[in-house]
């Protein structure tokens, strides 16, 4: 994964090493970034610790707020989040939290989301 990709055109391919030293590599193909609707991705999901990190693609910049609910809705943590704008990853530490559902709400003044997390001991 490509956690800070270039806005435009971008060229990818994979190499792979095989345990004799032989390597391998996958067609080239080719990615338009900066084109796509915002996306907020969880990046670890299910958390397994006390960090759960995301990707912000295409959202707009400014200071959001990333909250952590209990599936009742109440607010368990919460933190301010400067994001520059085009694709950044964030991580926010978590409260120790018993394994279950959760819900991590991002809030800014141009985008809202809410996505559920599985925390795993």
């Amino acid at each position: 994964m490509d956690a800070q990709p270039l806005a435009g055109l971008g060229y990818y391919r994979i190499k792979s090493v095989g345990t004799a030293g032989d390597i391998q590599y996958t067609n080239i193909v080719r990615i338009q970034f900066g084109s796509s609707q915002p996306a907020f991705t969880l990046m670890n999901n299910p958390v397994k610790g006390k960090q759960v990190r995301f990707q912000l693609a295409d959202v707009p910049e400014g200071r959001y707020q990333a909250i952590v609910r209990d599936m009742s809705g109440k607010q368990l943590t919460a933190v301010t989040l400067v994001h520059q704008g085009a694709v950044s990853t964030q991580a926010i530490d978590l409260p120790t939290l018993a394994t279950g559902t959760y819900l991590l709400e991002l809030n800014g003044e141009q985008f809202r989301e809410v996505q559920q997390i599985l925390i795993q001991q």
